[in-house]
């Protein structure tokens, strides 16, 4: 998380914002590059590819008592 977050700051460092939906579309674009469209160099995917063949198929339904409290 923090190598993403220095990634995220060192990338909006000069920019100016004039709104909280400004700074959060400017994230989500960033985000979506990082997550989609970079290859990582030691297994030749993206990190979504990853999170789809790895992660996404072991995830479990949140607990419905839990969702009733939110």
């Amino acid at each position: 998380m923090r190598i993403v977050e220095r990634w995220l700051l060192g990338r909006l460092r000069h920019r100016v914002f004039y709104s909280l939906a400004e700074v959060n579309a400017a994230i989500g674009e960033l985000l979506a590059d990082l997550n989609d469209r970079r290859v990582l160099r030691r297994v030749n995917r993206t990190r979504r590819q990853l999170f789809e063949e790895i992660d996404r198929p072991v995830l479990k339904p949140l607990l419905m008592a839990f969702q009733k409290r939110v």
